[in-house]
């Protein structure tokens, strides 16, 4: 799908996405990196492709599948599928051009500049800068109402004319908009080569800046319509997804069917991108397809759909490379029994965990480690489907959906930390960007973290109700475990040393001899009776800190195999180790010894080892300016905890020969 319609980088918050109007939200087309950003401008990346998936397995009545799928090659065109427009693009429209043309007369709109973001393409990057620009912007005047963008018609008069008053609709503060459809058959000859399904695809993306959840968060809405003659039976719509995780050799996945929600988070406490504690992202349907269903009500944005409702996830497949029954699907009849939760070969999937069948991949809980849990690093796809359905000529589904990044206090945390994230989510959606903030702003002023002391541990926070809410009188609890039971304190209002303190003060830990982790969380109300624990997604997701004398020294480990020399040539040969130590910052010392000589220390800097996938350790380099013939020269690292007990590790001692031939 190179060169094919239109690229934009979308930049109205924390997440950059590189995006086309062929059906990815995400893409590596433009750069060859990965399409989203995040956080903006600090080159740590999440996903690499991502894209909308369409297939049906009945044409009008006869088993036959077809697909409308972006996935690394695209089968959707840019426009209408009658368009013959060669300039179709995605437009966007920024909300202060809006709050311009609205708080402003139309000579004083059309004669005012905005510095506004615009996106340079300089070979194979993207970059974006701000720009000093003439309203009204082209896409503003030429906003494409009759292809179905929406918009806003004062005057009623089905004529999109911006000096009587018209002007696009959008939400957030970035808003992008195209169309698109699979009706041309030569865009399906490079993946599965199937018939056009006939869909047409109104697509929006958006996003919002400086609210806490929201600016991690960018929100796509579909309205995809049956556009062709035939009816559309075993319908199913699917999200299909490459995330890499910084990293893309230490990624897990994981489907949460509740929330409809399909992620991706770390193997590892640290990734050489991301750092410690590195994020989880999500792809979230917020408002799934729905179906008829007499009694029950569905919405569409905010708008009731009587005897409807929503479907839940149907299947949730994680694709693995070379794995027999999970690799790339080659065909469409491998990618329909993805949608409905077979293996490749059409098989059942068997959930290890259980010995039932399932069609939901990794289901379980890694926070916990309960149910099926992914246990393999690597680079993964993941698909999650919705149906099946039906879809008579011009008939619609609005769907709509998130990507979420989130990061908590751990990589298991960061996971947690996107459920709490999501549920909050679907509460601003479900009200329509009506309630914009959780109920409070939550600062920790004391945090004892690492401390050695066994208590007891003064807690101060500072807790600022948002505007709309109201804390209840009910007071602020502070829930506290060093093992599997949280006890509850409640705060006390202090006003010291800021106004809105609450304190609370955790009894001495007498037991604790050693390293102990304390997990916490807050749980208040607001005067209606909406709660809100601190972080969000408690009690799976807490915060915590690490308390107790310090009884653990450091680990070190990879220490260097180093060759024999010739006893004629100076040495001087560089070591790396890993030194870590689960609490406190190290030290290090590479140590050696020339047979019965002294021994030599020289301080190790820490850095990362070329050809050690981004390994971060210890380098040190020795020296030896004379050995003789058979010399032993033995080496080996220490390295020293900065704590009260300032533990010291010693690691193995290796050696190698002053001899007359080199290895």
């Amino acid at each position: 799908s190179r060169g094919l319609g239109d690229v934009y980088k979308r930049q109205g918050n924390n997440i950059s996405t590189i995006h086309g109007n062929h059906g990815d939200m995400a893409s590596y087309h433009l750069t060859g990196n990965s399409g989203l950003e995040w956080p903006k401008g600090e080159e740590t990346r999440a996903v690499f492709q991502t894209g909308l998936w369409v297939l049906a397995g009945r044409i009008n009545g006869i088993e036959e599948i077809r697909s409308a799928a972006a996935e690394y090659t695209c089968e959707y065109s840019p426009g209408l599928p009658s368009s013959t427009d060669t300039t179709e693009h995605i437009y966007r429209i920024h909300k202060e051009e809006i709050d311009a043309f609205l708080n402003n007369d139309w000579n004083t709109f059309s004669n005012m500049t905005l510095m506004l973001p615009e996106v340079f393409i300089n070979g194979w990057d993207a970059f974006t800068e701000l720009v000093d620009t003439e309203l009204p912007t082209d896409d503003f005047m030429n906003w494409p109402v009759e292809k179905g963008a929406p918009w806003v018609d004062v005057n009623n008069d089905s004529i999109y004319d911006p000096q009587d008053g018209d002007h696009p609709e959008i939400v957030g503060d970035m808003f992008h908009w195209y169309v698109m459809n699979d009706h041309d058959p030569n865009s399906h000859t490079p993946l599965w080569r199937t018939d056009p399904l006939g869909v047409t695809v109104r697509v929006s993306m958006f996003g919002f800046n400086d609210y806490p959840v929201l600016e991690n968060t960018v929100f796509i809405k579909w309205e995809i319509e049956n556009s062709g003659t035939n009816q559309l039976d075993s319908l199913f719509i699917g999200w299909w997804s490459d995330p890499d995780l910084g990293s893309h050799l230490d990624d897990q996945s994981g489907v949460d069917t509740l929330r409809n929600i399909m992620y991706c988070y770390n193997y590892y406490e640290e990734d050489y991108r991301y750092g410690l504690n590195p994020p989880a992202v999500g792809h979230v349907l917020f408002q799934p397809p729905i179906i008829s269903s007499v009694g029950d009500t569905a919405y569409h944005s905010g708008v009731e759909i009587i005897d409807h409702k929503h479907i839940q996830v149907f299947s949730h497949i994680v694709i693995i490379s070379a794995d027999n029954d999970l690799d790339d699907p080659e065909n469409a009849q491998e990618v329909f029994d993805y949608f409905n939760g077979l293996t490749l070969s059409g098989n059942e999937i068997i959930d290890p965990s259980t010995g039932n069948t399932t069609k939901y991949i990794y289901a379980g809980n890694p926070v916990t480690g309960e149910g099926w849990v992914d246990d393999w690093r690597g680079d993964k796809r993941q698909i999650m489907s919705f149906g099946p359905l039906s879809m008579a000529p011009g008939e619609k589904q609005e769907i709509v959906g998130g990507m979420v990044m989130s990061r908590g206090s751990s990589r298991l945390l960061s996971v947690a930390q996107l459920w709490g994230e999501t549920d909050w989510l679907q509460y601003i959606w479900d009200n329509q960007f009506s309630i914009m903030e959780p109920v409070a702003d939550v600062v920790q002023i004391s945090n004892p973290h690492n401390t050695e002391s066994i208590g007891p541990f003064q807690m101060l926070f500072q807790i600022d109700a948002n505007e709309g809410w109201t804390l209840s009188n009910d007071p602020v609890n502070l829930y506290y475990s060093i093992d599997s039971v949280f006890h509850s304190i409640p705060l006390t209002i202090i006003n010291q040393p800021y106004p809105n303190t609450y304190a609370a003060w955790i009894p001495e830990q007498t037991a604790v001899i050693g390293t102990m982790e304390m997990k916490y969380f807050l749980e208040m109300s607001a005067d209606n009776g909406f709660e809100m624990t601190w972080p969000m997604g408690a009690p799976y997701n807490y915060k915590l800190f690490t308390f107790g004398p310090d009884t653990t020294s450091p680990v070190i480990g990879d220490l260097t195999e180093l060759s024999d020399i010739h006893y004629m040539i100076p040495m001087l040969q560089r070591v790396f180790a890993s030194a870590e130590d689960d609490r406190f910052p190290v030290t290090a010392n590479l140590n050696w010894q020339v047979t019965q000589d002294d021994v030599q220390i020289e301080s190790m800097t820490r850095d990362t080892m070329p050809d050690w996938n981004g390994i971060i350790g210890w380098i040190g380099s020795m020296s030896v300016e004379t050995a003789n013939l058979g010399d032993t020269i033995y080496y080996w690292v220490t390295a020293e905890a900065e704590s009260q007990n300032n533990n010291i590790s010693m690691s193995d001692k290796k050696w190698f020969l002053a001899d007359d031939k080199m290895v």
